[in-house]
C-alpha cells in the first residue's frame, strides 16, 4: 500500500462520478420525465447531487486513511512508538488500512472518540488538519442544506402569492 501509492489510484471512483454528471446534463432525465411525473425531475436531481456528494467525501476519506497510514510508516520513528502501536505487524496490511479508515471516519466526522489517536508530531499535525477539513465540509454541507430548503420556501411562497393573486382576479 505504501510503496505503491496505492491512494493515487482512484480513477475508477473518479468515473463514476463522471457518469453521474453525464446523467444530469443529458437528454435521459427528460426522456425518463416525460414517462413520470415532471415533479420527480428535482427528486432525482436532487438524488443524483448527494450520490456525487457522497462519492466525493468517499475520495477523500481514502486518501486522507491512506496518508494516515503512510505517515507511521516513513517517518524515523520505530511504528510501535506511532498509532499503529506495538504489535503493528500482526495484522494485514488492510486490517490496517481499515484501522486507518475507521480512524478517519471518527475524525472527519468530528466525533474523535479517542481509541485510535497520533502520538507523534506530524501525526498531531495531521490530525488537526483532518479535523479542520471535517469541519470545513460539515459546514459546506449545512450551507447547501439551508440554501436548497431556503429557495424551496421561497418557491413554495411565491407559488401561494401567484394562486392568491389568481384567485382574486378571478373573483373580481
Amino acid at each position: 500500500l505504501s510503496n505503491s501509492l496505492y491512494w493515487l489510484k482512484i480513477g475508477r471512483i473518479l468515473r463514476v462520478n463522471s457518469i453521474f454528471t453525464w446523467i444530469n446534463s443529458s437528454n435521459i432525465l427528460e426522456y425518463i420525465m416525460k414517462k413520470l411525473e415532471s415533479s420527480l425531475y428535482d427528486s432525482i436531481v436532487a438524488v443524483l447531487y448527494i450520490l456525487s456528494l457522497i462519492n466525493y467525501i468517499g475520495i477523500v476519506c481514502h486518501c486522507i486513511a491512506c496518508l494516515w497510514f503512510y505517515i507511521p510508516n516513513n517517518i524515523s520513528v520505530n511504528n510501535n512508538n506511532t498509532w499503529l502501536g506495538v504489535g503493528w505487524e500482526d495484522y494485514t496490511i488492510k486490517d490496517n488500512y481499515m484501522r486507518s479508515l475507521y480512524w478517519t471516519a471518527v475524525t472527519f466526522s468530528s466525533v474523535g472518540y479517542g481509541d485510535i489517536t497520533g502520538k507523534t508530531t506530524e501525526e498531531y499535525i495531521y490530525s488537526m488538519f483532518v479535523e479542520f477539513l471535517g469541519i470545513l465540509c460539515f459546514a459546506y454541507v449545512m450551507g447547501l442544506l439551508t440554501s436548497s430548503l431556503s429557495q424551496y420556501i421561497n418557491k413554495k411562497e411565491r407559488v401561494n402569492f401567484r394562486e392568491n393573486e389568481l384567485n382574486q382576479w378571478v373573483i373580481w
